[in-house]
């Protein structure tokens, strides 16, 4: 797969949707895991059902009671790109196993910094690109599919690589699809993103997925600490539960639009995402860098500037 979006659209297009199924999600949710869903309601006459999320709270038990017998799939980002808020997949994934409804996981803010378990979390889709979090190059990245539910899934890129092909004639059609997950990879695939997301993920495993989460956990711990210590928002929820590498903040004296233009002339390099600064340390950063950005905010001015 080259990108998340393509990953979602692969399970919204692969499963046999009959009309009035419904999906499940929340409304905080990136577009990507938005509009793949919301593209069935013409051609198939399913609903997407958008939870509310208070206060940037996507809370598995709001979305189990949206659930229905008409509730074919809950879909959810494992970690949210505003705010950071993490999902109780674990949760989630035991409903939606005993009630017979498909868990699809859009992974691409919360695989690489947090371990995900999609066994034990019993997760049946998750689609993640390559380039943010897992550090491999951009136009790759991987969907995982149960492999016990792949039968039950269509393919939507059908090629030649996906089928039983008899590669010493290839005008000997057979429109009999692989028993494997190589169903889904119908064509000639990026060779070089997929050798740099190898060697991605072969640091990481080098400095060990468990020790990753652990930096991580500890620099935001450290980042969030001094943020609120200098009178800044935090809009990042932060019980052991629901924590991630991502951290947005705001200030109630100064617009974000500043407080990121000082940051980044500075040479700390961070976002503006849904009006708030977003923060997302990884492995390799340091807690004097943590300190650094801290300082920085510390001499931030906080008076307003003209829009």
């Amino acid at each position: 797969m080259r990108k998340t979006v393509e990953g979602l659209s692969t399970v919204a297009c692969g499963v046999s949707w009959r009309p009035g199924d419904n999906v499940v999600t929340d409304e905080i949710e990136f577009p990507a895991n938005i509009y793949p869903w919301l593209n069935l309601k013409a051609r198939y006459g399913v609903d997407t059902k958008l939870v509310p999320a208070p206060n940037g709270k996507v809370v598995a038990d709001d979305l189990i009671a949206a659930c229905d017998n008409r509730t074919r799939l809950v879909t959810v980002s494992f970690v949210q790109f505003s705010n950071g808020y993490r999902a109780d997949l674990e949760r989630l994934g035991a409903f939606c196993r005993s009630r017979g409804i498909y868990l699809c996981v859009d992974g691409i803010q919360g695989v690489g910094p947090l371990q995900v378990d999609v066994t034990r979390f019993q997760v049946d889709f998750l689609a993640c690109g390559g380039h943010k979090w897992l550090l491999g190059p951009i136009g790759i990245g991987f969907l995982y599919i149960r492999k016990e539910i792949q039968p039950d899934i269509w393919p939507s890129e059908v090629g030649h690589l996906g089928v039983r092909q008899n590669i010493e004639k290839y005008t000997e059609y057979n429109m009999a699809f692989r028993p494997t997950a190589e169903k889904f990879e119908g064509g000639v695939h990026n060779y070089a993103g997929a050798f740099g997301f190898d060697a991605a993920l072969t640091l990481i495993h080098e400095f060990g997925p468990a020790n990753v989460e652990s930096r991580v956990l500890m620099l935001t711990d450290q980042l969030c600490e001094g943020i609120v210590d200098r009178g800044y928002r935090l809009l990042s929820h932060r019980a052991p539960s629901e924590k991630s590498g991502t951290v947005a903040f705001v200030s109630d004296r100064q617009p974000a639009k500043d407080i990121f233009h000082r940051l980044m002339d500075a040479g700390i390099f961070v976002t503006i995402s849904e009006g708030a600064i977003r923060v997302a340390p990884h492995f390799y950063n340091t807690p004097d860098e943590i300190e650094r950005l801290l300082a920085t905010l510390s001499s931030t001015p906080v008076v307003s500037t003209p829009p």
